[in-house]
């Protein structure tokens, strides 16, 4: 009975754990709202071709925004092109690549 008891003790807490962490920390060393805060570099990328960089700004949601702007002001509605979002730190301005 002890032995099931603690079992379920621990399965409990890495529940409770799991749960603790949103959902970009799967992808991210980052919380949600702290990607949301972080400043991005933003790089547009034809198929062929080397990276063009498009601008910074805040937020996850706005370079993706930034990206399809980009995109749509310089392709002529063509989907041959891609983004990624930097997140710049003081010590790196790629730290993680989002898109």
């Amino acid at each position: 009975m002890f032995k099931t008891s603690v079992r379920v003790a621990l399965l409990g807490a890495v529940f409770l754990l799991a749960a603790c962490k949103d959902n970009c920390q799967s992808f991210s060393k980052y919380t949600c709202k702290e990607l949301e805060k972080t400043t991005y570099n933003v790089w547009f990328y034809y198929r062929t071709g080397n990276p063009i960089f498009a601008g910074a700004t805040t937020g996850l949601e706005n370079c993706r925004s930034m990206a399809k702007s980009y995109a749509e002001a310089n392709t002529r509605g063509g989907s041959g092109w891609s983004y990624s979002c930097c997140v710049v730190k003081t010590n790196s301005t790629c730290e993680e690549r989002h898109k």
